[in-house]
């Protein structure tokens, strides 16, 4: 249902003169009963590894001080501003782009 209305909002949004840069990942299964394929995700980004990462070394320097830091999150958030300037300067006549991150809870 959530990623249903998030390409809701995307179609509702879309415009043919703009270029979009959009990520897909699909996960699919094979249903043993009737052998057809089976779609059980769809991601557009997933960054929760990144938090647990930064919590377990925490854990880690707990017991072992020589674990060195470990700043996942504040990479992933410069990676995303990184992708999103890759796209301001290859797209410069679609207008002010927009980054819309979504959370489902």
């Amino acid at each position: 249902e959530f990623t249903g209305r998030l390409l809701d909002i995307w179609k509702q949004t879309r415009s043919d003169a703009k270029p979009i840069l959009l990520h897909l990942r699909s996960d699919y299964l094979i249903d043993r009963h009737t052998d057809h394929i089976k779609q059980v995700e769809l991601n557009t980004f997933s960054c929760s590894m990144a938090a647990h990462s930064e919590h377990l070394t925490g854990l880690y320097q707990s017991v072992d001080e020589k674990v060195p830091d470990n700043g996942a999150i504040t990479g992933f958030s410069a990676a995303i501003k990184a992708a999103h300037d890759w796209y301001c300067n290859r797209n410069t006549t679609s207008g002010n782009p927009v980054l819309v991150m979504m959370v489902d809870a």
